[in-house]
């Protein structure tokens, strides 16, 4: 989530962003069967929830891929092979 510099409403953005970090908005998901884990450490966090020890991340090699020359030039691969594609 963030808030866009120079967007229309950024007095408004804040109101809602706090909002939404606030327990009482976090605490709406499980009330719409949304189960995520909560960013808000205060918040409950439902049952129904994935256990984040038990989430399976790639392992991710910075020492390949974490190089700003790396990321560039596949960003600019995106780019030209998907990112130009028709919508």
């Amino acid at each position: 989530m963030s808030i866009v510099e120079g967007g229309p409403n950024p007095d408004n953005a804040r109101v809602w962003y706090d909002w939404a970090l606030s327990v009482a908005a976090q605490d709406l998901g499980a009330t719409a069967n949304s189960y995520q884990v909560p960013s808000n450490a205060s918040a409950a966090t439902p049952p129904e929830a994935p256990r984040l020890e038990d989430v399976l991340l790639i392992d991710y090699d910075f020492a390949t891929y974490g190089s700003s020359e790396t990321r560039t030039r596949l960003l600019e691969r995106w780019d030209a092979e998907i990112g130009s594609l028709p919508q």
